[in-house]
């Protein structure tokens, strides 16, 4: 969706501040309002209307504190500014990396010098270039070129010795008078052997899907030219006759999801037969819930 991800490029607009970025999430559209235990359908509405009091399926009411604060929470921009910043460029990982990429943060942000250091690296970068970049990376990892030209690799390198520098500088040590540059070192094995875990689990058979609902042609488009997916699975309400279209038309492999509840949703599968190579089932919440 993209009016809530990818990169938000006023980021980098001279004076940028948290008014423009609370500008930025008004404009998101919603998703829920949340009342008296129940999640209230929003889709697609202004949160600006419901300040206003002019929500159609709240009218008259105006949002709260905790309405702002659930909205914010609907956005996924790649850095996300709730109470904190949330970097969303990485997701879970192996326990070994999980002191890993806060000390990476922690060198670059917490430290004034290593800060200026890093904005050096890339404040001649074009809005264009970034976004060429981010579109790269799913697809070729460390192996990308940053907007100078430099690999990705290098880059990495060249930032996890900033990042490093700056946790020295920080002198938070432990018994023996190791820095905390020390949690760095699983990212510093990635950037140096220039294979990223995703390379190493394809590597060993893991098959990449990319997951979809109701998306069209252009938006599979990109998926597929960006993330270069191994399957596509379409979790809406795609016919048969997309699911074949969408097959024919990037020669991979699709899973069909479908909500199942009962014996009788299982017939719905028929249709499917020969068009979809996998089917997914997802329990189908009970009619009226609140809750998935």
């Amino acid at each position: 969706d993209p009016a809530r991800t990818g990169m938000l490029p006023f980021v980098f607009d001279e004076g940028f501040g948290y008014e423009r970025y609370a500008d930025y999430a008004l404009d998101v559209p919603m998703y829920f309002a949340y009342r008296d235990g129940k999640y209230v359908d929003a889709a697609g509405l202004s949160f600006r209307d419901f300040l206003a009091g002019k929500l159609s399926v709240r009218p008259g009411e105006r949002a709260t504190y905790g309405d702002w604060k659930d909205h914010l929470s609907t956005a996924f921009p790649e850095v996300r500014m709730k109470g904190y910043l949330e970097m969303r460029g990485s997701d879970s990982g192996p326990q070994s990396r999980i002191c890993a990429l806060p000390a990476l943060w922690v060198g670059l942000l917490y430290d004034g010098t290593a800060l200026d250091a890093a904005w050096d690296l890339v404040k001649g970068w074009s809005i264009k270039g970034q976004q060429r970049m981010r579109d790269e990376v799913p697809r070729l990892a460390l192996k990308a070129t940053a907007p100078d030209g430099k690999s990705l690799q290098t880059l990495a390198k060249e930032v996890l010795a900033i990042a490093a520098v700056g946790l020295d500088r920080r002198a938070r040590e432990n018994g023996i008078g190791d820095s905390e540059a020390g949690f760095l070192a699983p990212l510093w094995e990635i950037a140096e052997s220039g294979k990223t875990l995703a390379e190493r689990a394809k590597a060993a058979g893991v098959v990449t899907v990319a997951v979809t609902v109701d998306a069209d042609d252009a938006e599979l488009d990109r998926i597929v030219r960006t993330a270069g997916p191994d399957m596509l699975q379409l979790h809406g309400s795609e016919s048969p006759e997309r699911v074949a279209a969408v097959r024919a038309r990037h020669g991979l492999p699709v899973m069909k999801a479908f909500a199942i509840s009962g014996r009788d949703d299982l017939k719905k599968l028929d249709a499917y037969r020969g068009v979809a190579d996998r089917f997914l089932l997802d329990a189908k919440p009970p009619k009226g819930s609140d809750l998935p």
